[in-house]
């Protein structure tokens, strides 16, 4: 099994651990590869390369990217993706 959309800490407020801990728990678990898809950066990559080497698991690099454009003006995503628009908009039959 590979997970192929992971966070780490680097992704700010959307992961909490370190590429090391990611790995690690990764390893424990048997994975043979794993993937670091960041949002919207791409600090972690190098850390998470050697990280995965020492572990022995292949690495795969990623990113996670928003359009910023896209994702402010309202009822953007609605329109296209029903599902992705706010809550409260959907409750509210809008």
């Amino acid at each position: 099994m590979i997970h192929l959309h992971i966070h780490s800490h680097y992704s700010l407020l959307c992961g909490a651990s370190s590429p090391a801990e990611l790995i690690a728990r990764a390893a424990d678990l048997g994975f043979s590869a794993l993937a670091l898809t960041d949002l919207n950066a791409m600090y972690g990559t190098v850390e998470f390369q050697k990280e995965c080497e020492k572990a022995g698991l292949r690495a795969i690099h990623g990113v996670e990217i928003t359009d910023e454009a896209r994702r402010y003006r309202p009822g953007a995503a609605d329109r296209r993706f029903p599902a992705a628009g706010p809550r409260s908009r959907r409750a509210a039959g809008a």
